[in-house]
């Protein structure tokens, strides 16, 4: 009788790697009208030893996407390939990299700014020694991240000097962000929540932040079914109703609270309108979250330049997830460029 397949289990392993050297080597010959012809090296083989794309992009995948200081990330490769590459040549390689990445990373800026709808958020970053910022604006599909010293609408004005004026913009309730000029805006619920929650726990007898936390939730809700411009129309009136109980003399951050919403009634519920449009800002959140990350690991940024590595390579890294892509492939696609 014949044997019959009846179990199987696979053992996946994977082999130690190695590397490839690839020698180059030119030759001259001398001509008979006695000129002297020399041959010339690949343009990216520039020094007599040199570290070709795999390698390249490689470094740009540890530093960036996890985390791995100059010294770990020496020696990992090290301990992987066999290969010795110092701290200094790491900083050559992020270095030349930059310079291939940048038409890539100035089309993922023009791609933000053609986009109908981009969330935006900013986080403070050390960079030696001093408090500076770096910015996300993102929409589906791409996510730009630019560095800046300042938190403020230079730094906007440095990345968007236009504005999003296509935009639908996601925010929280900075006022850098909310003066950009955009469609329109749709400030973030979930922080709005988060300090009506506060609120609550803080002044437990006062209704009005309990009246607008569960309106603000309805609204949320809403968004989850099918609905009608008649329901979105009750939920603002509502709003406006609520909106003039007058709150001058509440306790605490009730106030303030309260005139930001008369200040930007417009710009709450937009999403209810558009179905592209999210209540909250937590695709931003994330897109900017990984530089906490880097700051834990590598305690701050050692230059400005630095600074702006990180946030070209990082828009770079975010933008192929959100399209689907090997990120490593499209390192290498980049590190096989040559810099202009």
């Amino acid at each position: 009788v014949d044997a019959v397949e009846e179990y199987m289990r696979q053992l996946i392993d994977v082999p130690c790697p190695s590397y490839i050297v690839t020698n180059h080597i030119t030759c001259k010959k001398i001509c008979p009208c006695g000129h002297c012809n020399h041959g010339s090296f690949p343009v990216n083989v520039n020094s007599p030893v040199s570290y070709g794309p795999g390698v390249e992009a490689l470094v740009i995948n540890l530093s960036t996407r996890q985390y791995l200081p100059y010294n770990r990330l020496s020696t990992l490769i090290r301990d992987l390939y066999g290969i010795q590459i110092s701290e200094g040549t790491i900083a050559n390689i992020l270095e030349r990299f930059g310079k291939k990445a940048a038409s890539v990373y100035e089309r993922i800026r023009q791609q933000i700014f053609k986009a109908e709808v981009v969330g935006s958020d900013e986080t403070s970053a050390h960079v030696n020694g001093s408090n500076h910022w770096l910015h996300t604006y993102q929409s589906v599909e791409w996510t730009f991240i630019g560095y800046h010293p300042s938190r403020g609408a230079i730094a906007r004005d440095t990345f968007y000097p236009h504005g999003l004026p296509n935009a639908i913009l996601v925010t929280d309730c900075l006022a850098m962000q909310l003066s950009t000029e955009t469609r329109e805006h749709q400030v973030c619920l979930s922080h709005l929540l988060r300090e009506l929650n506060a609120m609550q726990e803080d002044y437990p007898k006062q209704g009005w932040p309990t009246q607008i936390k569960a309106l603000l939730k309805k609204a949320m809700d809403l968004k989850k079914e099918e609905y009608t411009r008649q329901q979105v129309e009750q939920i603002r009136r509502t709003f406006r109703k609520l909106l003039r109980v007058d709150q001058s003399h509440a306790p605490g951050k009730i106030e303030p609270f309260w005139k930001r919403l008369l200040k930007h009634e417009d710009k709450i519920f937009t999403f209810l309108y558009h179905d592209n449009v999210p209540s909250d800002n937590n695709g931003s959140e994330r897109a900017i979250r990984n530089i906490k990350v880097k700051q834990k690991v590598s305690g701050q940024f050692k230059t400005s330049k630095g600074a702006q590595q990180y946030a070209e390579n990082r828009s770079i890294i975010d933008t192929a997830n959100k399209q689907g892509k090997n990120v490593h492939e499209v390192l290498v696609q980049i590190a096989n460029l040559f810099p202009k």
